[in-house]
């Protein structure tokens, strides 16, 4: 009974840590000497190469998703900026948040708040890990609509 309380005592003392730390130490933290500081794939593989600890995965993740979302605003904006001038980017705006909407129900049928903390210390970086992937579908889905790939009919054709 005192080891578990100890143990949910750190891992609250790391989590107010890691939001005290920010996302710039974080990535210090797990990108490791070898790795460019410029090049997010070989960030992270470092990363999670170097990660002997639940506390130093969950920053991998942390540093994973926020890649990931850093690259979503870049191609969203992309998307927009091709959509300017057009009926259309009204549209795209309407199914970003409807994006937005749908990830954020997916998470909570997913990890409900009622079961938070269930599977002990690894719960925060499944969740990253989840919310990364459904990330890089989105941008997968936006790039698309940037480079439609010749010869297939169904594929998005431009915005009117």
């Amino acid at each position: 009974m005192v080891v578990a309380r100890r143990t949910a005592l750190s891992v609250i003392l790391l989590s107010v840590v890691l939001l005290f730390l920010g996302a710039s130490r974080a990535v210090l933290v797990c990108s490791g000497a070898a790795a460019p500081a410029n090049d997010p794939a070989q960030t992270s593989d470092a990363c999670w190469k170097n990660a002997m600890s639940q506390y130093a995965m969950h920053m991998c993740a942390d540093q994973d998703l926020r890649a990931a979302q850093t690259e979503l605003r870049v191609v969203y904006q992309q998307v927009l900026a091709l959509s300017a001038h057009t009926k259309s980017a009204a549209r795209v705006v309407r199914a970003q948040n409807a994006w937005v909407a749908y990830r954020d129900a997916e998470m909570q049928v997913l990890y409900p708040a009622e079961t938070l903390g269930q599977r002990g210390t690894v719960d925060s970086m499944c969740q990253e890990q989840t919310l990364e992937n459904m990330t890089r579908d989105r941008i997968n889905a936006l790039k698309a609509i940037l480079h439609p790939v010749e010869g297939n009919v169904c594929m998005f054709k431009g915005f009117k």
